[in-house]
């Protein structure tokens, strides 16, 4: 590769690329997939092939910094959607609900409780004296149809570290009675 341009370095490397798809064995396949940047793979209409699985999100305007993840759960429960929403372990999420770290809507939770399309989960992060770093998880859409293996499918966003000040977090966010 040393001495070429750009060009002939990527048409070397589109031709390494189709001799290995001819031979049609997933294992040269899958070391393509490995070898080349995602942008050499697209489908006839422009897009990404995994579209679907995890993209920026565009639905939100240009305000929104968030991940659209499409998901596919046995149930809607609170704990099973954060878990997957936020890429968190279920038992942790138990123990955050417990804790009364987690919020649907501003609202402290149950993890039985159930989730509908629109909810925002939010996950407190860390509480400090003057400030409180969440992050959020919004559900977009519910699909009614259920999977193959009769599992529901969801697409939401899953948004960054949010910092608000403490004051407007006890204002906003509701407090378990003590």
């Amino acid at each position: 590769m040393y001495g070429q341009t750009k060009d002939t370095a990527k048409e070397c490397n589109m031709a390494v690329a189709m001799s290995i798809f001819h031979r049609r064995s997933s294992d040269l396949f899958k070391a393509l997939v490995i070898r080349f940047p995602k942008q050499y793979f697209c489908s006839i209409a422009g897009g990404n092939v995994d579209e679907g699985k995890e993209r920026s999100s565009d639905r939100l305007g240009s305000d929104s910094h968030g991940k659209e993840l499409d998901l596919v759960l046995a149930c809607l429960r609170v704990d099973r959607v954060a878990a997957s929403g936020f890429g968190i372990g279920r038992n942790k999420i138990k123990n955050l609900i417990a804790s009364k770290d987690v919020f649907v809507n501003k609202l402290n939770t149950s993890q039985s409780d159930l989730v509908n399309e629109g909810d925002e989960i939010d996950l407190t992060r860390s509480k400090e004296k003057d400030k409180v770093v969440m992050s959020r998880f919004k559900v977009l859409t519910i699909y009614k149809d259920l999977t193959k293996k009769a599992k529901r499918r969801l697409v939401g966003v899953r948004y960054g570290s949010m910092i608000i000040s403490r004051e407007e977090f006890d204002k906003d966010y509701a407090h378990p009675s003590k």
